[in-house]
């Protein structure tokens, strides 16, 4: 029974041994399994690792890049800060330019007004080798001048008559003005003259027209008279027996002074030499084509007495307009003699207030002298009663 029992047991533990041999082996194949994958694993892992690393290296670049921006920005908006400051120094620099600018012309303007003498100089002023050469002379030395010769020219002025300074700018003023009359005066000479010559080619043009129509009226009749020399030749006789009979010819002044009133009414245009002779004619009542050539020069005569009359009624025009103008200008320097005569009578008036006012400062002070005196006297009589 203890046989079979071990037997059995013994056959039970076989089954058990074989049966986990195989469960070792199926366990064994599962472990080489796991440790591949965990090779796989390890192997992404140091792969990842290594990315890892990459990425922290690209990440510590980036900081210091992102770094050297943040400096870069600090230093960006210093300088922005900077400029911003310098603008508002240039703004106001520009307002009180500006402020200046204003000023300074105002000041100019003022010169100008005080000065006559800037508006006639101002063309020489930062010239070389005039007085006005700023750049060799130094304005602050030529102020130390300017104040020192003020102050000579203060003291000097209690001894130096101002009557006498004022006669002497009254004579330098008239003097520049007959200095400007002298000037006007030859201008409207050389304008005169001008007119003068102006109307001299005006009058030979005329002469000139005239003269080709009238040797153009010639001309074109000179074949009909040919023509009829011989018919006129044998009536001649006949004519100068009439005219003996009939009325006298007009002399050459009495042609002279009806064809200068014919003129005056005729349209040069269109009038011949043929038109004024058959009215002479008509006028004198006598046929006059035997004095054609006497009758063209008077003509002439008259054309050129029309032109003298014109060209001395335009430069008694002339004259007239310079007259005018010499008006004006005595109109105008009689009220500069008056206005300078007010500020003389206004120079005098103050300074007789300024005299008076000296004068009552001087007793103000010799009235207070005399009190202190007063005072003084009370002073020493009252200390002399305790002595007594």
């Amino acid at each position: 029974m203890e046989e079979e029992a071990m037997v059995q047991e013994q056959s039970s533990l076989e089954s058990q041994l074989a049966s986990l041999k195989t469960q070792i082996t199926t366990l064994t194949t599962e472990v080489d399994e796991q440790r591949a994958k965990v090779d796989a694993l390890q192997k992404i892992h140091d792969e990842s690792l290594a990315e890892l690393k990459l990425i922290h290296a690209k990440m510590k670049e980036c900081d210091t890049q992102i770094s050297g921006f943040v400096t870069e920005q600090e230093k960006c908006l210093q300088k922005l800060s900077d400029m911003k400051l310098e603008k508002k120094k240039l703004e106001n620099e520009v307002v009180r330019m500006e402020t200046d600018h204003k000023d300074c012309s105002v000041k100019v303007d003022k010169l100008v007004e005080k000065h006559t003498w800037i508006a006639s100089e101002k063309q020489l002023f930062g010239k070389g080798g005039t007085d006005y050469d700023f750049e060799s002379c130094n304005p602050y030395v030529a102020r130390e001048k300017l104040d020192k010769l003020q102050s000579d020219q203060s003291s000097l002025e209690k001894r130096v008559n101002k009557k006498v300074m004022t006669m002497f700018e009254k004579a330098e003023d008239e003097y520049n003005a007959l200095i400007s009359k002298k000037n006007t005066i030859e201008n409207d000479k050389s304008k005169i003259t001008k007119v003068i010559e102006e109307l001299d080619e005006k009058k030979k043009e005329t002469l000139k027209v005239t003269w080709q129509k009238v040797d153009h009226e010639e001309s074109s009749k000179g074949k009909s008279k040919k023509q009829s020399t011989k018919t006129q030749a044998k009536g001649s006789k006949e004519k100068g027996k009439a005219i003996k009979k009939g009325k006298a010819e007009p002399t050459r002044e009495e042609m002279l002074e009806v064809v200068s009133k014919m003129l005056q009414e005729v349209d040069f245009n269109t009038a011949t030499l043929s038109d004024i002779l058959k009215k002479l004619s008509k006028h004198f009542g006598v046929d006059l084509s035997h004095r054609k050539p006497e009758v063209k020069a008077v003509i002439t005569d008259a054309i050129s007495a029309m032109t003298d009359e014109e060209d001395e009624e335009e430069n008694s025009e002339a004259g007239s307009d310079g007259e005018k103008e010499e008006e004006k200008k005595a109109e105008a320097e009689s009220d500069k003699e008056e206005e300078e005569e007010k500020d003389e009578e206004e120079e005098k008036a103050e300074a007789e207030s300024d005299k008076e006012k000296e004068e009552e400062a001087e007793s103000d002070k010799e009235k207070e002298e005399e009190e202190k005196a007063e005072a003084e006297s009370d002073k020493e009589k009252e200390e002399e009663k305790p002595k007594d």
